[in-house]
């Protein structure tokens, strides 16, 4: 079950919490905060593997990067869905993701 204090905007969910800036600090991390329904995303999450939210355990933020924040569900059985999503300062967004399809791509090389 989902609780309810993550629909609290200061929630860890939302914002970012990897790090600091000496420079601009409220501007980047007003740039990385990301408000959205956790119900809905655990929703999505569930359907994309044709499970119910009810088999969701744990949903846990698991890394932040410069364009990304990072989600992990966890169902009953043990399986896992990694869940990405872009910052809204990260546009257009489609070139992130592009470009670490050509860094593994590269790196496969």
């Amino acid at each position: 079950k989902v609780s309810s204090s993550i629909s609290d905007p200061e929630h860890t969910f939302y914002n970012y919490t990897s790090g600091r800036w000496l420079y601009n600090e409220r501007l980047r991390l007003s740039e990385r905060r990301r408000h959205f329904d956790i119900h809905e995303l655990c929703q999505a999450v569930a359907k994309s593997v044709g499970r119910s939210t009810n088999d969701i355990t744990t949903f846990a933020k698991i890394a932040e990067g410069g364009s990304y924040r990072v989600f992990e569900a966890t169902f009953q059985d043990r399986m896992n869905v990694i869940v990405r999503l872009p910052y809204p300062s990260t546009v257009p967004r489609e070139h992130g993701i592009v470009s670490e399809v050509a860094t593994m791509e590269y790196l496969r090389l």
